[in-house]
């Protein structure tokens, strides 16, 4: 029976598969020159979208339910139109920064004949549209209709995967496969758009937009230093190594993607039941809820992650290609994350809309993890990166649990402490026998 938890997750898998298909394909067809081109287009692209993308919408889903009922079509609209303008300004800076991020000099001939393509113009294009449609589940999900968020999913990323696939596979040069990917996206926008006409009212607020920034701007902040990370990480790699090193750390520095899509589902989720309850001053309901639900995914996706581990050289060897076998090393490290992931209290500080308090703890995070890479990458190499990244994580779940502590919330009312301890002996003991042997 779909519900909006696992309708939600099984749209972040189906979310996840459409790039992991593609890169596969990739692989196949691209050399590693080409592939290490597209990855920086793509982490140029997410660079600049996640965290306004991520921050807007993870502060709609709680406020929505925190407002009256007569408000709602009217903060849908004037969401819409916020995404819309944020994606346009961001195109805009983008190709503005062109000669910034790309000096012909600087790369191969075969990069170069694939700017003087328009490449880099077409991504934008891609990113422009593709961007504010991630507003899309949300609103299907806001709106109580799970079948329709797995059907959106499904049709949605399986016309994705083809759009950027078949060309690839004909032939087509990579610019050419990215622009029809663009006028996909514009098609998957202008549904999105059409939606939110049918189901909202086309009245703009400046009174409703004030009081949301006010909500969503220390999230948006709280991802840009504290979220931002990733993309940091990779752009010091970028930096210090060559293009077919780039691509082999972006390819294993990825988390096990159901942990990071249902993680975030669930967080989400519960975030709006959550800011709803605290409304009606009944918070350890909802909270032993999202324990209750944290617990079952431990159970899940503990053992996948550990069975990952084990397996991982035999899958980067034979899913990609030998090439890319170093990833798998990379890919472990980052596994060793799921602990953090699998524990919520960025979600109790969500739901209660205490963003300011998710930006400090983010700015910690962010200090320490970009202190730790250039230490570790001297004291390790290219492992340093993924080792920064784990401990930061673990600081800033940390410092959020002890603030929740301190304001009255145990841990133990909203994590499975004994379930998830153990888990994360299994995951750690794994890892260590795996290094040793390695």
């Amino acid at each position: 029976m779909l519900n909006r938890l696992n309708s939600l997750q099984v749209f972040q898998v189906l979310r996840f598969g459409s790039p992991f298909i593609v890169s596969i394909v990739l692989v196949r067809l691209l050399n590693q020159q080409s592939i290490g081109l597209f990855e920086s287009l793509t982490l140029i692209g997410t660079s600049f979208t996640f965290f306004w993308v991520s921050g807007v919408i993870n502060t709609f889903i709680p406020y929505y339910h925190s407002v009256e009922e007569e408000k709602r079509p009217v903060l849908i609209f004037n969401v819409y139109g916020l995404l819309v303008c944020l994606s346009l300004f961001c195109f805009l800076v983008l190709f503005a920064l062109k000669p910034v991020f790309f000096n012909h000099s600087r790369l191969s001939i075969p990069a170069a004949k694939a700017f003087q393509g328009h490449l880099y113009f077409y991504y934008l294009v891609y990113n422009l549209f593709n961007a504010p449609s991630f507003f899309m589940e949300y609103l299907l999900m806001v709106k109580n209709r799970p079948k329709a968020v797995v059907g959106y999913g499904v049709f949605s990323f399986f016309i994705q995967i083809l759009l950027i696939t078949v060309p690839l596979f004909l032939g087509v040069p990579l610019s050419i496969a990215v622009l029809i990917l663009a006028v996909g996206s514009f098609l998957k926008f202008s549904w999105m758009t059409g939606y939110v006409l049918k189901i909202s009212k086309a009245v703009f607020s400046f009174e409703l937009v004030k009081i949301f920034l006010a909500k969503a701007v220390p999230a948006i902040l709280t991802l840009v230093v504290g979220g931002s990370m990733p993309y940091i990480d990779s752009f010091i790699v970028l930096h210090f190594f060559d293009k077919p090193t780039f691509a082999v750390y972006q390819y294993g520095a990825r988390e096990m993607p159901l942990v990071l899509l249902m993680a975030n589902a669930l967080s989400n989720v519960f975030s709006g039941d959550i800011a709803k309850s605290h409304s009606d001053q009944n918070v350890p309901e909802s909270l032993e809820k999202l324990k209750q639900g944290s617990k079952d995914l431990m159970h899940r996706l503990f053992p996948i992650t550990i069975i990952l581990i084990i397996f991982s050289r035999f899958l980067f060897s034979h899913v990609y290609s030998p090439a890319y076998i170093g990833s798998s090393v990379i890919f472990n490290t980052f596994m060793l994350l799921t602990i953090s992931r699998l524990i919520f209290p960025q979600t109790v500080l969500s739901g209660m809309l205490k963003n300011k308090q998710m930006l400090l703890f983010g700015a910690y995070e962010w200090i320490i993890n970009l202190i730790l890479d250039f230490l570790f990458l001297y004291w390790f190499g290219l492992i340093g990166i993924a080792y920064a990244t784990v401990i930061s994580y673990y600081v800033e779940r940390a410092i959020q649990v002890n603030y929740l502590n301190r304001i009255g919330y145990a841990p133990k009312s909203y994590i499975p402490v004994k379930v998830w301890g153990l888990y994360s002996l299994a995951v750690i003991g794994v890892y260590v026998i795996g290094v040793i042997m390695n």
